[in-house]
């Protein structure tokens, strides 16, 4: 089969994005930020800022729950986007208990429990921030199997390295299409010490502009970068369908080089995902590095995996591709490359029109 031919497949195919389920939008499940912020004059009034994206899992609902002695004052206010939903409200919570007040000084919030109702199967985390009146800057992830946190009557360096790691590690391993690149990676390398030489420049190539990026050197906020990182699968993709007589090229004899320069392309989209949720100013370089840390700990245990499950069945699949003929057998093999360069021209066509801000039969591609 021609690269021509697979090419038009794939186009056919993208143009029937109402048969994909909402699992393939790699970022539509990005985290939930739920703020707190003490009145600095009045510990006692609460100002809260819920922000969430439009996108969700039919049926999930997702509510944030302050401490009870916590409720609502003035009037809730709405800010609507194409993507994100943003709702701001104040609580006035009554004064803590004796011997908290004194082991706290002034925060209102300082031992309470907060949670969010909904978490399990909605498929989001949540980033809680608190500012607290004490001076505090505290950090949280709330998810399925943790859905509400107490906040400390001490803050600490680590509870920010861990709400950030697991921040990390969830997008890495929630953004299909960072895996699928890295897939693609292992597809075309052969041999362990040129595989850990790619995925290593990759990892430093993203690395590189998300730390860019998160100081203010680089845009963050540009449309195209999405489907720059779904044109940057296909390329790969279509690489990886070339005869093994015309596996000359540059991604051929340096995959490395290659994936440093795309990784460089996905650091940016690592770096809109974590401006999203944002990084505690007090705690800038732990925050950033606790991130990539996590993302780098999901991308080690994705490769593994992956090579694991291909060492347990290479036996099995070499048997059953043995009793097919030729040509079976490499459509066969060629399957999951097809697979990728379907799903990249599908994001590429759903994100370049969602850029142009294109619609679709009432909404976007």
């Amino acid at each position: 089969m021609s690269n021509f031919t697979v090419l038009t497949l794939a186009a056919l195919l993208a143009l029937f994005p109402l048969a994909v389920p909402r699992a393939v939008h790699s970022h539509a499940f990005s985290p939930v930020l739920f703020e707190l912020s003490e009145d600095a004059t009045d510990p006692g009034l609460v100002h809260a800022r819920w922000t969430t994206s439009l996108v969700r899992l039919r049926g999930s609902e997702l509510s944030p729950a302050l401490p009870a002695r916590c409720q609502p004052v003035g009037e809730v206010k709405e800010a609507r986007s194409d993507a994100r939903v943003i709702i701001e409200w104040t609580e006035r919570c009554a004064a803590a208990a004796t011997d908290r007040a004194a082991a706290t000084g002034t925060s209102a919030l300082a031992g309470t429990t907060i949670a969010v109702t909904g978490l399990p199967g909605s498929g989001k985390d949540v980033l809680l921030r608190l500012q607290l009146a004490d001076g505090r800057s505290l950090q949280a992830v709330l998810r399925a199997d943790s859905p509400a946190w107490t906040v400390p009557l001490a803050g600490t360096r680590g509870s920010v390295a861990r709400g950030y790691f697991t921040l990390g590690a969830s997008h890495i391993v929630g953004g299909l299409d960072h895996l699928l690149f890295v897939f693609g990676l292992l597809l075309l390398v052969t041999g362990l010490p040129m595989l850990v030489k790619t995925v290593t420049a990759f990892t430093l190539g993203h690395s590189i502009t998300l730390s860019l990026a998160v100081v203010g050197l680089l845009p963050t906020s540009s449309a195209w970068i999405e489907p720059a990182i779904a044109a940057s699968i296909l390329v790969l993709a279509v690489e990886l369908t070339r005869p093994q007589q015309q596996r000359a090229t540059m991604m051929h004899r340096r995959p490395w080089l290659v994936a440093a320069g795309f990784g460089l392309l996905h650091g940016l989209g690592f770096a809109g995902a974590l401006a999203e949720v944002g990084l505690p100013g007090n705690e800038l370089v732990t925050a950033l590095f606790s991130f990539n840390l996590g993302i780098e700990a999901g991308q080690l245990a994705f490769v593994l995996a992956v090579l694991a499950a291909r060492r347990a069945t290479s036996g099995a699949t070499a048997r059953v591709l043995a009793g097919l003929p030729p040509w079976a057998s490499r459509m066969v093999l060629q399957t999951p490359v097809y697979a990728l360069g379907c799903l990249s021209v599908y994001w590429l066509l759903q994100r370049s029109a969602a850029a142009l801000g294109i619609r679709v039969a009432g909404g976007l591609l």
